[in-house]
């Protein structure tokens, strides 16, 4: 609250009309793409206005469509069009650690090697080093806020969140702060 006044003091009242679109639903349909289709994450603002009114609906479509809601600690899935392995979320942290640059093309890398993903990781291991087991199944509940400021405020820099979170483990909330005091109220 007392960050919110000073900021307040400082640039002027919070802009509302961001605000006055946002619904209940929004964090938890881009917390789905986030999860399922990361690579799709640009077009999560426009899909919010397209349902604006509807997102109820919207939300339940997405489940059927791709699974249960993502919890804190589920492993993200890259795409609905073929069954994840148990290495995916493995490879993925493998990339989050060692090479986060290269996040935006790990489900390339998944599909093209599906079948393979045993080898896909020992040949990681041989190059970058040892699992990093510290950030498997480390998530936070600040990972989907996040998430959806980056998709509400900075669509086209979906690819770089889960990099940015493996960073700043431990951190979420100090991040979470400095996004809402650089771009905004977080989307409600």
């Amino acid at each position: 609250a007392a960050l919110l006044e000073s900021l307040v003091a400082k640039f002027g009242p919070e802009p509302q009309a961001d605000r006055a679109e946002a619904s209940p639903y929004d964090a938890r349909i881009a917390a789905m793409f986030v999860h399922y289709r990361p690579e799709k994450c640009d077009a999560v603002p426009a899909l919010l206005a397209k349902h604006r009114g509807n997102e109820a609906a919207l939300l339940e479509s997405l489940v059927a469509k791709f699974g249960a809601e993502p919890t804190v600690d589920a492993p993200a899935r890259h795409s609905n069009k073929e069954e994840s392995s148990p290495y995916d979320a493995r490879i993925t942290a493998m990339f989050a650690h060692y090479r986060p640059e290269k996040l935006g093309a790990v489900p390339a890398l998944l599909a093209k090697h599906r079948g393979q993903e045993a080898a896909l990781l020992e040949s990681l291991v041989a190059k970058f080093g040892p699992e990093p087991q510290a950030d498997r199944a480390e998530a936070s509940p600040y990972d989907a806020r996040i998430a959806a400021m980056f998709v509400h405020y900075r669509p086209e820099k979906c690819d770089a969140v889960p990099a940015l979170l493996a960073k700043h483990r431990g951190n979420e909330a100090a991040l979470l702060e400095s996004l809402v005091a650089k771009s905004g109220a977080e989307p409600t």
